[in-house]
């Protein structure tokens, strides 16, 4: 089992749905993915990313939490703070605009 962080910071949402569901579509299926987001509620795809994340929280292996530091939501910080998220020994980061093959 192992852990997958996803720092979002202002991302379009097609990237982000992109993301997301290449994550879920992996053959391995035995992990926890936390969504660490940073990306202020006004916004312009707020609502939007919103509605699209929660559709993944269905999923109990997609957890969301807002950064604990919404002044300065840096990637690095948003990463660390995954990696207090979950306790799984193994760690995969990747960006809300990449994909996994």
């Amino acid at each position: 089992m192992f852990d997958i962080i996803v720092p979002v910071w202002k991302m379009k949402t097609k990237y982000l749905s992109n993301c997301l569901e290449s994550i879920r579509q992996q053959s391995c299926q035995d992990y926890k993915c936390y969504i660490v987001d940073g990306s202020p509620e006004d916004w312009s795809e707020y609502q939007d990313q919103q509605k699209m994340i929660s559709e993944y929280l269905e999923d109990e292996r997609f957890e969301y939490h807002r950064h604990p530091n919404l002044k300065k939501p840096f990637v690095s910080e948003a990463q660390n703070y995954g990696l207090s998220l979950g306790s799984n020994p193994y760690v995969q980061f990747i960006g809300g605009d990449d994909f996994l093959y």
